[in-house]
């Protein structure tokens, strides 16, 4: 009976801090997909000698959206418009915010310039987005930054709310 009372208070003091764990765990994940994506595009711009897109994925995967959120999954696209990969949108509890309300990234072949292009047209030197959980609730998010020269940082935040 006592190994039982003490075993219902260790899971009761331990549980919490597994979901908070999973958390974690999927943040960093989708924040290292995304890097992942970005430096393949910036690889296949340098292999290819030729500017290559990453953009937010229309409905279908097929394609470039033009605008919309990065959650519903993303493009890595060559000059041809060919898929070169696709990410599938996020699970609803993830929440991919478009900080710099971009949707293209533009890579040129030298691997040294990266365009931020928004639902206007307009550039943006600095592009931001983070991710944050909104079911149950997490207490952190991941805050991503992509600068016009490519160099891509990604910082643990304390979370307020979850759009």
């Amino acid at each position: 009976m006592v190994v039982l009372v003490i075993l219902g208070v260790v899971l009761a003091v331990a549980i919490p801090g597994f979901s908070t764990l999973g958390v974690v765990t999927r943040l960093k994940s989708a924040a290292n997909e995304f890097v992942t994506s970005v430096y393949l595009a910036r690889g296949e711009a340098i292999k290819r000698n030729a500017p290559v897109r990453l953009c937010v994925a229309n409905n279908l995967g097929s394609g470039c959206a033009g605008a919309g959120a990065w959650d519903n999954g993303w493009l890595v696209i060559d000059p041809n418009d060919v898929v070169i990969q696709y990410r599938e949108p996020f699970p609803d509890s993830l929440v991919f915010t478009n900080l710099s309300s971009v949707h293209t990234l533009r890579f040129d072949p030298s691997g040294a310039e990266v365009t931020s292009v928004t639902p206007s047209g307009s550039a943006v030197m600095t592009s931001k987005m983070k991710i944050c959980q909104s079911k149950p609730l997490g207490h952190q998010e991941r805050e991503i930054t992509l600068t016009a020269a490519g160099r891509t940082s990604v910082k643990t935040t304390t979370q307020g709310a979850c759009p």
